[in-house]
């Protein structure tokens, strides 16, 4: 899989699905930090504990949510908050 068709990240318990720009997903058994350290941190930010999204992605956010391509919204942690309002520039 190229890193260019990845659009998020989710953790599901033991595994985690990787959704795809091209459509579908892939299941992989293996943990979000993992994965997370093998994707270049410019353009990949970790929002939640367990979801990681593509940067290039990104339409808007707020402290609580983010919206990305394809009308997808997902919930900003509390803990990762101040960290991606300042990797996204607020």
């Amino acid at each position: 899989m190229l890193l260019s068709d990845i659009l998020y990240v989710e953790a599901l318990g033991n595994y985690v699905k990787i959704m795809r720009r091209s459509g579908g997903h892939v299941l992989t058994r293996n943990n979000l930090k993992s994965i997370y350290n093998l994707l270049p941190s410019d353009r990949f930010l970790r929002i939640h504990r367990s979801y990681i999204i593509a940067l290039d992605v990104v339409l808007s956010y707020s402290h609580t949510k983010i919206t990305l391509k394809g009308d997808i919204s997902l919930p900003i942690g509390i803990q990762y908050a101040s960290f991606v309002a300042k990797r996204l520039g607020e």
